[in-house]
């Protein structure tokens, strides 16, 4: 045997063999700790499981009733929800026509190219096994008013008829009614009457033709008429014009007056008439006054008027169908002035006193003479008056009927209009009077005016010895200088007359108080009383 060689390359990894036989199993390990716990995940539910689940009756919907308002050739849409299982049925009442124009859908109903036709109340039912529901749509059209108004014969002669056309439409259908602008600018009412004839036809989608036709037209007739058509929604108008050849026709005549002096007045000639007329006034003195002016509306103004614008004053208009006047009557009233004279006069050494009272105004006033407080006494012997003249004479005056003829003679003038007044001072004189003198000396007679003349510087020679009581109007044993000065009528500076009048004492207030450096005093006393007077006062009477 030879000797071994040296040894190869190693070869290539050769296949995997079969396993061998499994070996006996080892000892147990240790016991491992516990794992947490696991979640449970239930397998799906078959649409079977589901069914009972979904069972459910018809909804109610939100409203009982809806309220859908459109505009005529829209589309609508009539909101009802089907909701519920088994799905519901939904019927609609009224039953829907077969039209193209009404389409449903699960939410609701849609009306195309709405109509006023189908203005009405749907009611929408949703039902199941389950139960029903019901619901109401009110479906509101509107369609906006068109009038419109045409006169085939724009231009009539006086004496025609007239008719206006006035084709309207709208829903909901609207009211028409006519008015007239009349030339003078006045709109009115159009009703039926004798010579206005009204007729209108209107349809159920509230379209129509409403006709007006004039009878007989005059120049009043003439402007424009509109024909109106109106709802809760809205109102619309169309309008027309007439104009009748006619003569003149006074819209508003001049009317009378009667005017107080220094005022002014204006008289109205309104015409109307076509072609327009022509209007002239008249005057009552021929040529018009410097103080009238006729104003662009024809009207005739007169300002200031006096008694020279009395008269007639008359509107003349012309045409070329015809011519009219119309007469006013202007009266002036001047207001009443009187006057009395004298304003003072004594009756001392005077056996009778002439009184005058002259008076002026248009209409001319009557005149008359009173006294205050107490009246003439109706003795024509004694008090005479002078008929026409307006005078008064107080004769047979003496010593011992002076205080009793005394007092504020009044010449009053009345024209119904107006009336005035005036005073004449009728007194008593006593003469100068010392500072400390009292009315009590002249104040027996309720009327009665008596005078005095009243040194100077009687306030600072008096002293505290002499009292008044009042103001205004005094005790009768008050000093009467004191009181003059007191009241404001007499200077103590200069002194000079004074007057007062015997008046009754019930009701005034004998109140103290201090004026011009002299102080009064109060007194409860009502009896007679003298109440100072100022001559030189339009009423002498404080």
């Amino acid at each position: 045997k030879g000797a071994r060689g040296d040894s190869g390359t190693r070869g290539g990894l050769g296949q995997k063999g079969e396993p061998g036989p499994m070996g006996m199993s080892g000892p147990p390990g240790p016991k491992g700790n516990s794992g947490s716990s696991g979640s449970y995940v239930a397998p799906p539910k078959t649409d079977s499981s589901l069914c009972c689940a979904k069972l459910a009756a018809p909804s109610e919907p939100n409203n009982d009733v809806t309220t859908v308002v459109t505009q005529a050739g829209n589309d609508a849409f009539l909101p009802c929800s089907a909701s519920g299982y088994p799905p519901p049925v939904v019927t609609w009442t009224p039953p829907l026509p077969s039209s193209a124009r009404f389409a449903q859908s699960q939410t609701g109903l849609t009306i195309s190219t709405v109509d006023v036709t189908d203005q009405m109340t749907y009611s929408c039912e949703v039902s199941n096994v389950f139960g029903k529901v019901k619901h109401n749509i009110v479906l509101q059209v509107k369609k906006p008013i068109t009038v419109n108004v045409n006169n085939p014969t724009p231009s009539v002669s006086n004496h025609a008829s007239v008719t206006f056309t006035c084709s309207f439409s709208g829903y909901p259908s609207p009211q028409i009614s006519w008015s007239h602008m009349s030339p003078g600018g006045t709109n009115e009412s159009v009703t039926s009457s004798p010579t206005h004839v009204l007729s209108t036809n209107q349809q159920a989608d509230g379209s129509g033709i409403s006709t007006l036709t004039i009878l007989d037209a005059g120049a009043i007739d003439s402007g424009n008429y509109f024909c109106r058509g109106s709802n809760n929604l809205e109102t619309v108008q169309s309008s027309a014009q007439v104009v009748v050849s006619s003569p003149p026709y006074l819209t508003r005549p001049p009317q009378s007056e009667t005017v107080i002096k220094g005022n002014s007045v204006r008289l109205y000639c309104d015409v109307i008439g076509n072609p327009p007329p022509n209007v002239t006034w008249i005057y009552p003195m021929g040529g018009q006054p410097f103080n009238a002016h006729v104003l662009s509306d024809n009207s005739l103004l007169i300002s200031s008027v006096d008694q020279y614008n009395s008269g007639t004053y008359t509107c003349q208009v012309q045409n070329q169908f015809g011519t009219i006047s119309s007469p006013a009557v202007l009266v002036v009233e001047v207001p009443v002035t009187v006057t009395a004279t004298p304003d003072k006069v004594s009756l001392h050494n005077n056996p009778y006193v002439a009184l005058s009272c002259a008076g002026d105004g248009i209409p001319k006033p009557t005149l008359a003479w009173s006294r205050l407080v107490s009246s003439i006494p109706n003795d024509p012997a004694h008090f005479i008056i002078l008929p026409g003249s307006g005078d008064l004479v107080i004769a047979g005056v003496t010593a011992a009927t002076e205080e009793a003829d005394s007092g504020i003679y009044v010449c009053s003038g009345d024209n119904a209009a107006s009336s005035a007044k005036d005073y004449s001072i009728v007194y008593k004189d006593i003469g100068n009077s010392a500072c400390a003198r009292i009315f009590e000396d002249c104040g027996g007679t309720l009327g009665a005016v008596c005078g005095a003349t009243c040194p100077a510087g009687c306030v600072a020679s008096a002293g505290s010895s002499v009292a008044i009581k009042g103001y205004i109007h005094y005790t009768l044993d008050s000093s009467i200088c004191l009181a003059a000065v007191h009241t404001g009528v007499l200077d103590d500076s200069k002194g000079g007359q004074v007057f007062w009048q015997v008046q009754p004492g019930a009701g005034v207030n004998i109140t103290a108080g201090q004026s011009n450096g002299v102080t009064s005093l109060s007194d409860p006393t009502q009896g007679i009383v003298a109440g100072m007077l100022d001559p030189t006062a339009p009423n002498p009477v404080l």
